[in-house]
């Protein structure tokens, strides 16, 4: 993992060797620690200041694809090609649950700007909707002909946008999620 001025493009004093491909990175700027999933099911928390690795767990028994945070809650969520998220705390980095959403890959997870929301893209096509006290399943449906790969709530939380391998674009509206529109976007996902 290297950093990268993003204003001279110039690379900066700071890098990372974890032995495995990253497949997420994520900046937990609250605490200033950078948090990579690899492609062994494992994770790495980095603090950037001490320039020293505080954890390294392995967990999941597939690629780590997306890492996201709930600020409020204090928790970290990783999705996994084994089909699955997992919860840790972000104070001590212990499993607060782990939960099966697809027999396919979970390829993102996004956080409604409230943080009241947590929706999974997962390959076999669907949109998964949780409410983030309990991570109960308050609603999914079918987006995409092929799987999900990517998600963006809109920061005003008035918008949900997926990207497919169906190499469309769909716009949700939050309220009921039902599609506003769809872009055919690319050629492939």
């Amino acid at each position: 993992i290297a950093e990268w001025n993003s204003e001279t493009l110039a690379g900066e004093n700071f890098s990372v060797k974890v032995g495995k491909p990253v497949y997420a990175v994520h900046h937990l700027v609250s605490k200033g620690f950078l948090l990579a999933g690899l492609s062994d099911g494992s994770f790495h928390v980095i603090d950037l200041k001490q320039k020293k690795e505080l954890h390294h767990i392995v967990f999941h028994k597939g690629p780590i694809f997306t890492l996201t945070v709930l600020e409020k809650a204090g928790w970290m969520i990783c999705g996994s090609s084994d089909g699955t998220i997992s919860v840790w705390s972000t104070g001590d980095f212990k499993l607060k649950m782990h939960l099966p959403f697809s027999s396919d890959k979970i390829r993102a997870v996004s956080v409604s700007p409230d943080e009241k929301i947590l929706a999974i893209a997962c390959g076999d096509g669907m949109i998964r909707l949780l409410e983030t006290d309990f991570f109960n399943l308050i609603h999914e449906w079918k987006a995409h002909s092929m799987g999900v790969n990517s998600l963006y709530f809109y920061p005003d939380g008035q918008t949900l946008i997926s990207g497919g391998k169906d190499a469309h674009l769909n716009f949700w509206e939050t309220k009921n999620y039902s599609l506003v529109k769809s872009i055919p976007a690319h050629n492939y996902a």
